[in-house]
């Protein structure tokens, strides 16, 4: 086998450029031995992919994968991939969502999912079941992970088949899901953000959750490099628009809930959820108004909270909020400024959406919910059975113990 650095020096160390400035590929590849690259069979590719993940040290586990090319959920990490002929990996043709699992509880699916078709309509993208499919699908995906905090992500694809532009045949697209798992927990402490530099993606492709993320990267690396957590957007008439992954909101001096218009950046599920749980500190008074409109840097900059809203965050505060060095916001606000915030409505917020979790989340715990779905289904084709031992248990409580006896065996039976 080839080693790192004779690699590295067939791909960069033997271009030769003649005196036109161009590349002279005489010499490419010539020290390098044919028998270098190796032929694996299917076996040993498994085995490398193996060795590859237990050698890899991230920040996340990946507990199980659901993907409609093999049939089914795969629990071993070497065998989480698609194939290179996917028009989602070779066009980026392809859509994708995602659902925060908080102690085994999926939150806010099925209007994750409805995004998600949405999102899969306006690419193009005839989904290769129907929607209660796709959902039991997921369901059973994070059930096998045993996952009890983290995230369920899933795509849409136009499918593999071939690597011309279009889909040779737009009716093959792929379903893929997987349950992940964080190795450190959660953080919901205040953060710091800039105005991103990148230009935002046109609303056709903002408004729709596309696996075309590239912009949204190149704007959080550009945060990170500059010491922040995000970089926000401004849209194409200099009203604040969104983060790379996450809506924004603000809470003004007259305690205003502030969040931008949904009609040129991704409609957030979270930030949706967020608008009708603030409506509760209303009541209380903590807030005196919610709006969704245009919001104008000035009335950002000079807002006296500032949060970061959505499935990967949940709600967190902005403590510090800056102005770009190069971006737009400076033309506007006149400089390189910090300005500190308050963040007790977001932690309001937070709590409120906790609390939201805990009772409006769909259990995936040992197939509960499949379970319960499926039982009824039985009870409907075995009504005789069912009528016969509720009669039993009509007439004496021994037989109503055998009504229940009989009723756990058809969840055994289905579990086991």
């Amino acid at each position: 086998m080839a080693s790192p650095n004779r690699f590295l020096h067939f791909c960069f160390g033997s271009f030769v450029f003649n005196g036109f400035g161009e590349i002279n590929f005489d010499h490419v590849g010539k020290d390098v031995v044919p028998d270098d690259v190796a032929l694996l069979t299917c076996s040993e590719v498994m085995e490398r992919l193996r060795l590859s993940r237990e050698n890899f040290q991230g920040k996340q586990k990946f507990l199980a994968m659901y993907s409609s090319v093999f049939g089914g959920i795969t629990m071993d990490p070497a065998a989480m991939v698609i194939p290179m002929d996917d028009h989602m990996v070779h066009r980026g043709h392809g859509v994708f969502d995602t659902a925060a699992i908080v102690n085994g509880h999926l939150y806010e699916l099925d209007q994750h999912l409805g995004r998600f078709l949405r999102s899969a309509s306006m690419a193009k993208i005839i989904p290769p079941f129907d929607r209660e499919s796709i959902r039991r699908i997921l369901i059973q995906t994070v059930s096998s992970s045993k996952c009890r905090n983290g995230s369920l992500r899933y795509w849409l694809s136009a499918g593999p088949g071939d690597f011309y532009l279009s889909p040779s045949s737009p009716g093959d697209a792929s379903l893929y899901a997987i349950a992940i798992q964080d190795k450190k927990p959660p953080n919901y402490e205040g953060v710091k953000v800039v105005s991103s530099s990148i230009p935002i993606k046109p609303p056709i492709f903002a408004t729709m959750k596309s696996v075309n993320y590239l912009p949204n990267v190149l704007s959080k690396m550009e945060a990170e490099e500059r010491g922040s957590f995000a970089a926000i957007w401004l849209d194409s008439d200099g009203f604040i628009a969104e983060g790379p992954n996450m809506n924004v909101a603000f809470v003004t001096s007259k305690k205003e809930l502030l969040m931008p218009h949904f009609d040129k950046i991704l409609s957030g599920c979270t930030a949706r959820r967020v608008l009708k749980l603030a409506e509760k500190l209303m009541k209380e008074g903590k807030l005196g108004a919610i709006c969704v409109r245009n919001v104008t840097v000035e009335e950002g900059k000079n807002a006296e909270e500032m949060m970061l809203i959505g499935s990967g965050v949940l709600v967190r505060p902005v403590i510090q909020q800056r102005t770009s060095c190069r971006g737009s916001v400076e033309s506007r606000s006149g400089g390189h400024e910090i300005w500190p915030l308050d963040g007790s409505s977001a932690s309001s917020i937070l709590a409120l959406a906790f609390r939201h979790m805990l009772v409006y989340s769909i259990t995936t715990s040992e197939y509960s919910i499949i379970s319960f779905a499926w039982c009824f289904q039985e009870f409907h084709r075995r009504s005789q059975v069912v009528f016969l031992c509720w009669c039993l248990g009509a007439i004496s409580e021994k037989c109503f113990v055998v009504f229940l006896v009989v009723l756990l065996a058809l969840v055994i039976c289905k579990l086991f």
